[in-house]
């Protein structure tokens, strides 16, 4: 899919998206299937675990095995399929959680690396978050 809107629909139709990867960085797959509700089924790898809480806002297989990872799988679907309460209460709460992202908040701690590596730039970087944070963005 090239269209983000016909990306979000696609995300916005399905209940669980499944994201079975051995190596990741944060992607951001995940926070579009969030910002619609869409509930995570995902694998702890990379910087997974810092998008997806288990059983908060998605559900999270910590494994390195893949007979465990197929297993945990196939139990988180078939429980949120035979829990329709804990499937809803997972996607209210991925959407809340992205819908509250603040990306001044979010960079913050970018923000303050990059001043102490490039302290020459912190007036113009300290105008940058100030514009950023500001109400109406």
């Amino acid at each position: 899919m090239y269209s983000s809107k016909a990306l979000t629909d696609a995300f916005a139709e399905a209940d669980v998206l499944l994201l079975t990867s051995r190596w990741e960085g944060a992607p951001l797959t995940i926070l579009e299937a969030q910002r619609v509700g869409c509930v995570p089924v995902v694998t702890a790898v990379g910087a997974v675990g810092e998008l997806v809480e288990h059983e908060i806002d998605g559900m999270l297989i910590d494994s390195d095995d893949d007979n465990a990872i197929a297993h945990e799988l196939v139990r988180s679907l078939e429980r949120l399929l035979s829990e329709p309460h804990l499937l809803n209460r997972l996607s209210s709460t991925a959407a809340d959680h992205v819908a509250a992202g603040n990306w001044a908040e979010n960079l913050s701690p970018l923000i303050d690396r990059l001043e102490a590596w490039f302290p020459f730039r912190s007036e113009e970087i300290e105008l940058r978050r100030t514009v950023t944070s500001s109400p109406g963005r």
